[in-house]
């Protein structure tokens, strides 16, 4: 029942208020999934793009953290090729930083910044890693023909 009443009042904040860069809605088929559509922020390989993300709620949520992932592709140290997000909010402690005050604005608001300031320290992809911290122009290259190619579709929220 508290997920449920929680869901709405951030279901609300999100419609009211959303965080710069993000629109969200919730699945039609699934009340326990919110998608998320993400521009990409400035001074950013990203800036282009616009990226669909989903984020599912689980029985525990908000004493666990919601599985958010990327259903557009993304060039990045901290996001995997099946949309995996590595970033220490999304964990529940003791490795991560999950807590209930945190909430779903506050999430995908995390995961705009990370687009533009990579954890090189904890990455998903120590290649795209590595690329970031010793040949970022390449990284760059890379990652702006990544959203080309994945992320310069229309808009599709609703």
């Amino acid at each position: 029942m508290q997920k449920l009443a929680r869901l709405k009042v951030e279901l609300e904040m999100l419609a009211k208020n959303p965080p710069p860069g993000i629109h969200c809605w919730q699945d039609d088929k699934n009340s326990e999934v919110i998608l998320a559509e993400m521009s990409g922020p400035e001074n950013s390989p990203f800036v282009d793009g616009t990226f669909l993300l989903q984020v599912t709620l689980s029985d525990k949520y908000p004493f666990s953290p919601p599985l958010v992932k990327f259903i557009t592709p993304v060039y990045h140290p901290n996001i995997d090729p099946n949309g995996r997000i590595c970033l220490t909010a999304l964990k529940p402690k003791p490795s991560g930083s999950w807590n209930v005050t945190l909430n779903i604005p506050t999430i995908l608001s995390a995961i705009r910044i990370l687009l533009s300031e990579p954890n090189l320290s904890d990455p998903l992809m120590s290649e795209i890693a590595k690329e970031y911290s010793e040949n970022y122009t390449q990284y760059k290259m890379q990652a702006e023909e990544f959203t080309r190619k994945h992320a310069m579709k229309k808009k599709i929220c609703p």
